[in-house]
């Protein structure tokens, strides 16, 4: 199994990072007996124990189903599930590191659920994790913006006004546009050109 891509990819992460994908995987292996997560608490083990080099897929397979005839269609079948399964739990170490990113995402699902007693004092917590950020670059603003988009939400939601008009409509200052949504549609815009442009910039050589 060693020279898989899977294994490869679990010899990649640290141990602690191993442990915590099992423990983010243990729900699916504990109750719902998930064949690929079964097959990644093993392959998690092995990638542990060092015994990648002896650990064939005949003994994986008998492991995970018995008695029946190895399928290699469908082991290699599990293996890119299991591959599915720590990419989709990278992603999350990476959201939940961006402490910004994930701490406005939240702001933004209780503006959305209009959780009112929450969402006060999440947007305090959120504010000042804000003004202590160490860069104002084009993603601190972005999120500056998002902050700003739900709090003015959660007024409306309050007030019981009508949504939002198209985006469209907030930039060009159309007949809803007060000077708060020409605001938005304004930053909007600027941060889509300033963003893309500098993509195509550090992307060009």
């Amino acid at each position: 199994m060693h020279k898989t891509k899977v294994f490869k990819v679990l010899q990649s992460l640290s141990a602690s990072e191993v442990n915590r994908l099992k423990l983010f995987y243990s729900g699916e292996i504990n109750e719902r007996q998930s064949k690929s997560a079964i097959l990644l608490n093993h392959l998690c083990a092995a990638r542990v124990e060092g015994s990648g080099e002896t650990i064939s897929k005949a003994d994986l397979w008998s492991n995970l189903e018995g008695d029946k005839n190895y399928d290699d269609r469908r082991f290699r079948k599990l293996c890119s599930d299991v591959l599915q399964m720590i990419e989709k739990f990278l992603s999350v170490e990476a959201f939940l590191s961006d402490k910004l990113l994930e701490q406005t995402v939240r702001l933004k699902v209780l503006s959305e659920r209009n959780l009112e007693s929450l969402y006060k004092s999440h947007l305090n917590r959120v504010k000042t994790l804000s003004d202590r950020w160490p860069v104002n670059d084009a993603i601190y603003f972005y999120r500056q913006y998002e902050i700003e988009q739900s709090e003015y939400e959660m007024s409306q939601a309050r007030q019981d006004a009508p949504p939002l008009p198209p985006r469209s409509e907030i930039a060009h200052g159309g007949k809803a546009g007060c000077q708060h949504h020409n605001a938005i549609g304004s930053f909007q815009l600027f941060f889509d050109g300033f963003y893309h442009g500098c993509l195509l910039f550090f992307t060009a050589g």
